[in-house]
Order: structure tokens, then C-alpha cells, then sequence
């Protein structure tokens, strides 16, 4: 894909002229067209020193998957082909390392600063999925946003994306409306706490699989624990196995919730229509899962000693 080409064309022929639009514009079309790789979900200490040196041809894209780092330098440089002035930044830590027995500063993190009128924005796609969580379902959007003013003014203009940029789509906000609605007349019936979790994941699930929205696996795993702690709470313990193949680009998550001494299973995982859908699954399934395919397991269930199926 020739995306410089295809960006250039769309932003014409919405007559887009405003600099700072244009910037939001490609900012919402990378949300839109590219997937958090899970290969650094997945990956080794050396494998994501790869990933963070990957580039992306802007002129011939056959790869679609992004980290923080791949994103921030396509985005700078698709910037730079419309005349805006940007920046890539690093956020570093220091580590140690074992081979020359020194501390080093580390790369964890890149953004893309952007400069208007004397004006510094902060361009931020992947911090905390946020922003990837809300492009593709039509929420909204934080981390494109201004970080400082000019000297003479009191306040911060966040310069909000107006609608001829980006739009939320209504069809998300009035099921998820929806689905609140459903769960408080659900919990005020349940018996127990446990009870409820059960449902809160069969409804997300409902949810999930209604919007048929192309996320890849990442983005969709982070909004259903996002959802996860907006309804249970962030006490909630996400009690996941994450099962993966990576030479197939197999990747399921399993969710594992326990009413009384009973627990049940729910599969997010990639529908031969290529969306990822959510559906409870019988143990059995889960065992299948444990013979085929390599597996993580998730902070909480780690540090947890609740009974699961025996580990290979």
C-alpha cells in the first residue's frame, strides 16, 4: 500500500488544508489501518530490539503491525511529507547490562511531539492503548493532545478533533449504553459477587461480538480488561492464559472466572470472517489449547493460588 499516496488523496478530497487537522487526520488514519503487534507481547529480550529498529515503508506498506517505536517514526515522517514540523521522542530507563557490567539508558517508550504556532502537541497512538482502543470503536481520543503554551497565554487550547477529522460512532456508545443498563438489572439479581462476574464476561462477550470491529488481537484483549475494570472494578483480579502460535499468527486469550467451585472459560480469539469474537469455551477446549499451543500467563493469575487446569 502506497499509504503517503492514499493520504494525500483522502486529505484532498476532504478539502483539509489546516495543518493541525491534517496532523489529526493521519494521527486517526494510523489508528484506523494499523494493529499492535503481538509479537512484542510475545517476544524475547532480543526479538524486541528488532522490533524497536523496525521501520515502515511509507511509500510500500506490506506490514501492519506497530509498536510505540515503528508507529512513532512512520508518523514523523508522514508529518514531515505534508510540511509539519515534528519530532520523535524517547522515553528512557536505566538498566543493567550484564555483558559490559554498566548501567545504560534504555529506550521504553516513543512519541511524536508536533509543533503549531508556537505551540507543542504531544502525539501519543499507543500509550496505554488508549488511543487505538478508541479510534477503532469509535470512542474518543486522548493522547493527541497540546503539552505546552505559548508565553502570554493562561491556559492549554486542547484543540479538541473536530467532526470533519473524526467522528465517534454512535452504533458503540448506545450498546455500550446499553450494556450498562443490562448488567445493573442483572447484578441487582445476582447472589453473589462471583455470580455476577460470570456475566459481566458473558455480556462483554455479546458486546464485543456485536460491534464486528476489525481491532487484531492486542487492542481487542486490552478493551475487554478495560471494560473488565469498568464494570468489576480495579480490584478485579484478570485471571487470563494467553495461548499462542506465533510462526501461524495464532493468538487466544482465555478467561477464566470461578462462580462457587465451578470455573468457566472464554475464549477471544480470531473468527474464520478474521475478527476476533469472544465466547465461553468447555474445559475440554481449554486442554486442546494446552496441546497445541505455547502459553502465558497473565500477572494476577500468577499471584494467585485459585485452582486451574494443571499447567504443562
Amino acid at each position: 500500500m502506497d499509504l503517503l499516496g492514499a493520504l494525500k488523496q483522502e486529505i484532498a478530497s476532504l478539502g483539509l488544508t489546516d495543518k493541525l487537522k491534517i496532523a489529526q487526520y493521519i494521527y486517526k488514519r494510523t489508528g484506523d489501518l494499523f494493529e499492535y503487534d503481538p509479537l512484542w507481547i510475545f517476544s524475547s529480550v532480543e526479538e524486541r530490539e528488532n522490533l524497536r529498529k523496525k521501520k515502515i515503508d511509507i511509500r510500500n506498506v506490506t506490514d501492519f503491525d506497530i509498536t510505540c517505536f515503528s508507529w512513532a517514526i512512520l508518523y514523523n515522517e508522514l508529518l514531515h511529507a505534508f510540511s509539519i514540523v515534528s519530532r520523535v521522542k524517547y522515553v528512557e530507563e536505566e538498566v543493567f547490562d550484564p555483558i559490559r557490567k554498566v548501567s545504560i539508558k534504555k529506550p521504553v517508550h516513543a512519541y511524536v511531539e508536533v509543533f503549531f504556532n508556537g505551540r507543542v502537541y504531544r502525539a501519543d497512538l499507543t500509550a496505554s492503548y488508549k488511543d487505538m482502543i478508541g479510534i477503532k470503536y469509535g470512542l474518543d481520543t486522548y493522547y493527541n493532545c497540546q503539552i505546552s503554551k505559548k508565553p502570554y497565554e493562561d491556559k492549554f487550547d486542547f484543540s479538541y478533533v473536530d467532526e470533519d477529522v473524526y467522528q465517534k460512532d454512535s452504533n458503540t456508545e448506545s450498546l455500550l449504553e446499553q450494556l450498562k443498563k443490562e448488567l445493573e438489572e442483572i447484578q441487582k439479581k445476582c447472589r453473589s459477587k462471583e455470580e455476577y462476574s460470570y456475566y459481566v464476561y458473558q455480556k462483554i462477550g455479546d458486546f464485543i461480538n456485536a460491534l464486528k470491529v476489525s481491532t487484531g488481537y492486542v487492542i481487542g484483549v486490552k478493551y475487554v480488561q478495560a471494560l473488565l475494570k469498568m464494570f468489576l472494578g480495579d480490584e478485579h483480579l484478570l485471571q487470563n492464559v494467553y495461548f499462542y502460535n506465533r510462526d501461524k499468527s495464532v493468538y487466544i486469550a482465555i478467561h477464566q472466572v470461578t462462580v462457587g467451585r465451578i470455573t468457566h472459560y472464554f475464549a477471544y480469539k480470531k473468527t474464520p470472517e478474521g475478527n476476533y469474537e469472544m465466547h465461553e469455551v468447555t474445559p475440554e477446549v481449554v486442554e486442546l489449547y494446552y496441546s497445541m499451543y505455547s502459553y502465558k500467563l497473565s500477572k494476577d493469575l500468577k499471584n494467585t493460588l485459585i485452582p486451574t487446569l494443571k499447567w504443562k
